[in-house]
């Protein structure tokens, strides 16, 4: 089948462009990023379908809206010409078939086009540097069944399928494996076979064990109880060490506080009463020393021009005074309660080591914070579980050694290497024999008594190893059954060592896995800044605190704010002071001083000005009889007021508004401090107290932890065990478990054992095709070489099941080969296959830039055989080589060169 035309609507960068193509070889030419490889796209798009996108793909889908896609004319060996269409935005992106008056779609296409799949067409044939330098990379056994694979197939495509089932075997099951699935279903089974013959009687203290595991339940729920309450106290207690400083003061307010504020409407008559009289004596001062000063009032003086000059602003700063007086007052309490604030923070600061410049953040509520909280009680509760039956699997070990031990002292031949042979046994009688002989004899020459001692001490000779060789048998008849109880101690022994192995493994990992927690909780502590708060005891405890200190500091800063700004406005006021510093005595004077002085100055200025408008001493005199007039007439009608306050005198009334003020805001402060304290405080204490039952309480919570913890190890230990023999479970359950392990072991080694006989069977395929097909190909594949190599190599053979490469007196095995000759013997066995299938030229060959490695030889003798080589096949090169554009020309064969996206030109 080769390629006769095509015509591309949009695809990549190519707009509206028709090529064709001749029948032999063929060469299209053109700079980088001319568009080479997108006509190869196009070419495997249109025939096999777009491809799809992907992050790490080129997208050729045209940006400027046109139709992507476009057609291609084929010429088929039995169908004739053929025309394909196909567009991404017509019938979803379908092919549209037309040949010999038919039509169809996908499924046709894919019937005129078979046996050519979309796999064939880019890894037979298709030749791209990409696939040259993958094979080339492979080791020389690897790469020795690539080539193989490749001389029989076409591609490496069945050596890769055959490792890859070999792999997927290899990853379930090896001889010498351990943590393979099937290695660690294999020693499930031992183990499971083992607890099924090992399973004793262990149901008698079962109830027992129920009963004792309740009634240590409740006395924990008891305890739990308890320590919540304790805790609750302890809360508590913390709250009041904290605000101790403003229990003080709610105290202090609370003893020197007025029993009761006066009438509100008798405070009110008493101010008006109280700012009349005092305007009525202020205008009284003012006659009375107009009238002293009338004399003088002809002459002017500097201070009363600029008087009149700054009247306005001089009045207007007056008026500030009562303003000034109460910011001051504010400021002065101000600072007070910013020290109590800052005392208290200081206090948390101390003890948590926090930084006022990175403040602690809340994490009570943060999700990071409980999965600490839960990862350490769960790591906490595994430890206890853990060390519990580590002590109950001691205890096991202890009792079988001990047991061991009594056996082994009450019969030594156990631990004995071998027992003692016969022969020896039998030589030491022997000599007992001719020892009594002996001493039988020279008994006989000897004077009595020796002569019947001798034959009687021969006789007791005789019989002491006829006697000790007697109880020897007897004790030895027990032996058997005592050795086997002893070496099932021993196999006991060795079990409960392997328990206590993984125990301390999984202790060793329980406290590797706190490390790491104490580290996420330091750097979790870090992270919110919360100093030596940085254990999760702590948190849990303390890390109310946190929240207390953010909220004090809030105040603080709202206390501090307010502090400046009443500063900054004092500040104003004293700097209004400055116009009146040449003609007041200023300096050195506080701001209620300054005050005073110029309201001293404006009231003599004012009666300067008054006194030039009434010189008559006369009006002056009667204004002030009138005034006083005014004022019994005032007191008069105030002197219920003053009967119901218990006042004597009109002077009497400030000091009484003063008093009845400063209860006001004593009472105000009282009501707050009480809202806040008292639910805290229920009851008087001194701070002496507080610390001891802070003291006594914090003891006391210790006590019932431990005594918790103590049932709580207790429970477990009670409960390891009830598990224990609840997980042992009876015979038909183990069996169960049995039946199970075993049919997931048949399924694992069935699965095993299909994929090791699809990589056989790939391989025996491979064999076998290779027998029938080899020689041929090898002599094909010699033959390209010779050309690619300019007959360096004449012949390639198979000599002890390894490619070897022959020049004519030396052989040269795949290994030893250069880089570059590599490469051109994966192209030579490429053509070789591709020249045993030439009878059916399922499709063109075509070659992306296969040869940017070659020195301009090899070029030269590349384009040769492709000359050659196209004379059975249809061959389209495209590269941006220079040199090989010379190479076809100096060849006679076709060259198109690329201009770009928009034109083209054949040469």
């Amino acid at each position: 089948m080769n390629i006769l035309k095509i015509e591309i609507a949009a695809f990549g960068k190519w707009r509206q462009q028709t090529f064709d193509f001749s029948s032999g070889n063929q060469l299209i030419y053109g700079e980088n990023e001319a568009g080479k490889s997108t006509i190869y796209q196009f070419i495997q798009a249109i025939l096999f379908g777009f491809p799809s996108k992907g992050k790490k793909k080129k997208d050729y889908t045209p940006r400027d809206g046109s139709a992507y896609g476009g057609k291609i004319w084929l010429e088929h060996p039995i169908h004739g010409e053929i025309y394909v269409e196909r567009y991404k935005q017509q019938n979803r992106g379908k092919a549209k078939v037309t040949f010999n008056g038919q039509s169809g779609s996908d499924e046709l296409l894919e019937k005129l086009l078979s046996p050519l799949t979309k796999e064939l067409f880019k890894q037979v044939f298709t030749f791209q540097q990409e696939q040259l330098s993958e094979l080339a990379h492979l080791t020389e056994k690897e790469l020795h069944d690539a080539l193989i694979s490749l001389g029989i197939t076409g591609s490496s495509h069945v050596f890769q399928k055959r490792q890859e089932y070999y792999q997927s075997a290899d990853k379930l099951f090896k001889r010498k494996g351990q943590k393979l699935v099937i290695n660690q279903r294999l020693n499930e089974w031992k183990y499971l076979q083992e607890k099924i013959r090992q399973k004793q009687e262990q149901e008698a203290i079962y109830s027992e064990w129920i009963m004792e595991e309740q009634r240590l339940a409740e006395q924990q729920q008891l305890l739990l109880h308890e320590i919540e309450q304790v805790d609750q106290k302890l809360t508590l207690y913390h709250q009041q060490e904290l605000n101790f400083s403003l229990y003080e003061e709610w105290q202090s307010l609370k003893n020197s506080m007025l029993a009761e504020v006066p009438d509100e409407s008798l405070i009110q008559d008493l101010e008006v009463f109280t700012k009349r009289y005092q305007q009525m004596n202020e205008r009284l001062e003012e006659l009375e020393a107009s009238l002293e000063r009338h004399s003088g009032m002809d002459q002017q003086s500097a201070r009363y021009y600029f008087y009149l000059e700054q009247e306005q602003e001089l009045k207007a700063l007056q008026q500030k005074q009562f303003s000034t007086e109460q910011l001051m007052s504010e400021w002065q309490r101000l600072q007070v309660e910013t020290r109590e604030t800052e005392s208290e923070l200081k206090v948390l600061e101390q003890r948590w080591r926090w930084d006022r410049l990175q403040r602690p953040q809340e994490f009570l509520e943060d999700e990071e914070w409980r999965s600490l909280y839960t990862m350490s009680q769960q790591l906490n509760d595994q430890y206890n579980q853990l060390a519990i039956r580590f002590d109950i699997v001691k205890e096991q070990q202890q009792t079988l050694e001990a047991e061991i031990n009594d056996l082994e002292v009450a019969h030594p031949l156990l631990i004995q290497a071998r027992p003692i042979q016969e022969k020896p046994e039998k030589q030491s009688f022997l000599k007992f024999y001719l020892g009594a002989v002996v001493l039988a004899v020279v008994g006989l020459f000897l004077p009595m008594p020796w002569k019947i001692l001798g034959p009687l001490l021969a006789l007791g000779v005789v019989g002491y190893p006829l006697t000790r060789k007697n109880a020897k048998t007897t004790t030895d008849q027990g032996l058997p059954e005592i050795k086997g109880k002893w070496q099932e101690k021993l196999g006991q022994l060795d079990i409960v060592l392997a328990q206590l192995e993984e125990i301390n493994q999984t202790i060793n990992e329980n406290k590797r896995k706190r490390q790491n927690l104490a580290q996420a909780v330091a750097d979790f502590a870090y992270t919110h800044s919360l100093g030596s708060m940085n254990t999760v005891e702590t948190m849990k405890n303390d890390g109310q605190e946190v929240t207390d200190y953010q909220k004090l500091f809030a105040v603080f800063q709202k206390k501090q704010e307010r502090e400046r700004e009443i500063q900054e406005q004092l500040l104003q006021i004293e700097g209004a002071f400055d116009l009146a510093k040449e003609w007041l005595p200023l300096q050195h004077q506080s701001l209620s001083e300054k005050m005073d002085l110029l309201a001293t100055f404006i009231q003599e200025m004012e009666q300067m000005k008054y006194a030039r408008s009434y010189q008559q001493n006369t009006l002056l005199k009667q204004e002030i009889n009138a005034l006083k007039k005014k004022q019994k007439m005032w007191l008069e009608e105030h002197k219920e007021q003053f009967i119901a306050a218990n006042l004597s005198y009109p002077s009497e009334v400030p000091i009484f508004l003063q008093k009845a003020e400063k209860t006001k805001q004593q009472q105000a402060r009282f009501e707050e401090l009480n809202q806040i304290l008292s639910p805290i405080f229920k009851h008087t204490i001194t701070y002496g107290q507080l610390q001891t039952q802070l003291a006594r309480e914090s003891e006391r919570l210790q006590e019932l932890k431990r005594e918790e913890s103590t049932k709580s190890e207790q429970r477990q230990r009670l409960q390891l065990q009830i598990e224990g023999l609840q997980q042992d479970g009876t015979l038909d359950e183990l069996y169960q478990q049995e039946s199970l392990q075993k049919a997931q072991l048949q399924a694992l080694f069935e699965e095993w054992g299909g994929l090791v006989i699809a990589g056989t069977f790939l391989g025996d395929l491979s064999t076998e095709l290779s027998e029938r097909q080899l020689p041929q190909l090898l002599k094909l594949a010699g033959d390209y070489l010779s050309v690619l190599t300019d007959r360096q190599y004449q012949e390639i053979s198979l000599k002890n099941d390894t490619l070897t490469l022959m020049n004519g007196t030396d052989e040269f095995p795949i290994y030893e080969l250069s880089t570059g000759t590599k490469d051109q013997m994966i192209m030579a066995m490429r053509f070789a296959y591709l020249a045993l299938e030439a009878k059916r030229a399922i499709c063109p060959v075509i070659i992306d830039d296969g040869w940017l490695h070659y020195d301009h030889k090899r070029k030269y003798r590349l384009a040769k055989l492709l000359a050659e080589f196209s004379k059975t096949y249809q061959v389209i090169c495209l590269s941006s080589d220079q040199e090989m554009v010379s190479y076809y020309h100096e060849l006679e064969q076709s060259v198109r060169k690329l201009e770009g996206a928009n034109s083209e030109k054949n040469t």
